[in-house]
């Protein structure tokens, strides 16, 4: 009689961290499924940003500013010699930069969220042509335009270089 208490006893003392651990391995799986579903479904989209630099360039990327400020997929408004404005990808200058630039935090004066039916989004994403960014567009990047060829800011290099 003794020996089935203790056997009743021990499969009680079993239960409650049965229980715990079942607990614990639902709130991990839930956790895990919504990290998996914001991802896909796009929770952690990064919109396209405007980072205005001391240097008066302009370029437009997206934006992270952890663990320093890099723009990713960045790209900058060039004026033509026929007086119209071109958006080029940075990674496709003549000295093929990386697809990242590390901006130093002291070369930007302020960054601007684009909105999402934006031209330069448009002609980013291919829904428009490159170089059809109207006149209205800000001058950006003049610098560049004068001399015929893109230049770096101050303050800016390529992600992965050292400082």
């Amino acid at each position: 009689m003794r020996e089935s208490i203790s056997a009743r006893e021990s499969v009680r003392d079993q239960e409650p961290r049965s229980r715990k651990g079942m607990f614990v391995l639902s709130v991990i799986v839930i956790v895990f499924l919504g990290l998996s579903a914001s991802f896909l479904f796009g929770a952690f989209y990064r919109p396209y940003t405007a980072v205005y630099l001391t240097s008066g360039d302009v370029y437009y990327g997206k934006l992270s500013t952890f663990p320093g400020v890099t723009l990713h997929d960045p790209w900058f408004i060039q004026r033509t010699e026929d007086g119209n404005f071109s958006l080029l990808k940075f990674s496709d200058a003549f000295w093929k930069p990386g697809n990242s630039m590390r901006i130093s935090s002291d070369k930007i004066i302020f960054t601007s969220r684009l909105q999402k039916d934006s031209p330069i989004v448009d002609a980013i994403e291919g829904k428009s042509p490159r170089g059809a960014i109207q006149e209205g567009a800000p001058a950006a990047n003049q610098q560049g335009a004068q001399g015929g060829a893109a230049n770096i800011p101050s303050g800016a290099q390529p992600a992965g270089s050292t400082e």
